[in-house]
């Protein structure tokens, strides 16, 4: 005779509520994930070159279209620009450092 949980009755499936349950728990932890979880998105160089200044600090709010970093390149400035806005998250160069064209220079967190 099969053995039923008594808070359930006797067409209890054991099995199937436990698959069940597993797939509606990982189902709303996935839902919570995305609803907590930052979006990142990384700053590229679009041009190869040395980083002649760097306009902002980690964790500064910046504006989308904002000049984030200055990379020199053939004797001409070209700034590189927050794609979003958000917050910058980390800045993955330093003054004076060469970087080539793609190039992750920061990322930033919405």
């Amino acid at each position: 005779m099969r053995e039923t949980a008594p808070e359930f009755g006797p067409d209890f499936n054991r099995e199937r509520f436990i698959v069940s349950t597993y797939r509606m728990s990982t189902i709303d932890l996935w839902k919570e994930q995305q609803e907590t979880e930052v979006a990142q998105e990384r700053v590229k160089s679009e041009i190869t070159g040395k980083v002649w200044k760097i306009l902002t600090t980690e964790g500064a709010a910046v504006g989308e279209e904002e000049a984030l970093i200055i990379i020199e390149s053939m004797k001409m400035e070209i700034p590189v620009l927050a794609p979003i806005a958000g917050k910058v998250l980390k800045i993955l160069v330093q003054e004076t450092q060469d970087v080539s064209e793609g190039q992750d220079v920061a990322i930033i967190e919405t």
